[in-house]
């Protein structure tokens, strides 16, 4: 499901204001190991800006990375590695809630 990033964080202080976030950074596997560590960082740091930028408590936000892994189409084509660089926020609470960008 892709949502629009103000979304996500509208859903988030409307549904979970007390949460914390960890935000993780996917790349697609057209790079080598190292260039897509460092693409996935500046991704989640993107995610981390944007929650910043909003207000949110900055000792709330984990970020993570996956360069490698944790892709949800084929790399084999742009369409598919399109899919695999994303953005993910998960929101804890007392319930689990997941939303992709």
């Amino acid at each position: 499901m892709e949502l629009d990033p103000d979304d996500v964080y509208r859903f988030m202080l409307l549904k979970a204001a007390a949460t914390d976030v960890r935000v993780t950074g996917y790349t697609d596997a057209k790079y080598n190991t190292q260039a897509n560590e460092r693409m996935a960082a500046r991704r989640a740091q993107a995610g981390f800006n944007f929650l910043i930028d909003r207000g949110f408590p900055a000792d709330r936000i984990s970020q993570a990375t996956m360069a490698s892994g944790g892709h949800v189409a084929g790399n084999d084509t742009k369409a598919g590695r399109a899919k695999n660089r994303r953005l993910e926020f998960v929101f804890f609470t007392d319930d689990f809630i997941t939303a992709e960008k």
